[in-house]
């Protein structure tokens, strides 16, 4: 579970819950920065745009390691209002 110190750090966006849905593997190239966990364990991992999301090791009778992103990291500029 990613934990954060201050909320006013985060935005909620609208319209981009399909960001957040997708299911990526491994070796897949992650969409965006951020931190991606694993939804077959719980594990989580930090990964930055462009990079290869990576296999780990769980228990391979709960099936095949799956990504998805829990938080997104917008570097450069800021959303919202």
């Amino acid at each position: 579970m990613a934990i954060y110190g201050n909320q006013q750090y985060l935005y909620t966006p609208t319209g981009r819950a399909d960001e957040f849905a997708d299911l990526h593997g491994p070796g897949s190239k992650a969409p965006f920065s951020g931190i991606y966990k694993c939804v077959v364990c719980g594990f989580e991992i930090v990964s930055e745009e462009d990079k290869e999301l990576p296999s780990h090791r769980h228990n391979q009778e709960q099936g095949a390691v799956r990504w998805v992103l829990l938080v997104r990291v917008f570097n450069g500029y800021i959303l919202g209002p």
